[in-house]
């Protein structure tokens, strides 16, 4: 157990000191590729994968990351601020009961929308077209806290013919 918590941290170590080397991939006569931080033998082909960088260049890149990480945090911290202002500014627009005002909700307007969309569409008869709309006018009154009346099914006029009457053109 001791081992292996030693060998973690041993590694850590590594991991955080500065990297100074280069690195070399080397090619032998066989095709074997191998990665080195020192130069290859003679007889192998080499070509440098990574330059060794000086102190100052390892500093600097440092130094970036510690302000990419500032700035992310800040950030971060501007869209929470933002996000309580929001609910501040929500809180304020509330009606007289205390609760807000579900006409100014994204509810409300997402509802509103589907129903601008559905009574523009005209490839729908006109029994699918009202059921549609319904359905739509159903959610703007959810959301939105209207009583909007829904679209009626329309009067149907039913002709009844006698079998002994007929039908006679006018002369």
């Amino acid at each position: 157990m001791w081992q292996t918590t030693t060998a973690t941290a041993l590694l850590g170590l590594f991991l955080t000191l500065p990297s100074f080397a280069q690195v070399y991939q080397c090619k032998d006569a066989g095709g074997k590729v191998s990665y080195s931080d020192a130069p290859c033998a003679t007889h192998q082909t080499s070509r440098t994968v990574e330059e060794a960088r000086s102190a100052n260049e390892i500093q600097r890149e440092r130094a970036q990351a510690n302000e990419a990480i500032d700035r992310k945090q800040r950030n971060a911290q501007a869209s929470r601020e933002q996000q309580r202002l929001d609910l501040q500014q929500q809180a304020r627009s509330t009606t007289d009961g205390g609760t807000t005002n579900p006409a100014n909700s994204l509810q409300c307007a997402q509802a509103r929308k589907e129903m601008d969309f559905v009574t523009s569409i005209r490839t729908l008869g006109e029994s699918e077209q009202r059921v549609r709309t319904n359905a739509a006018i159903t959610n703007v009154n959810a959301a939105c806290g209207t009583n909007t009346p829904l679209m009626q099914e329309p009067t149907r006029v039913i002709i009844h013919q006698d079998a002994n009457s007929q039908l006679q053109a006018p002369r």
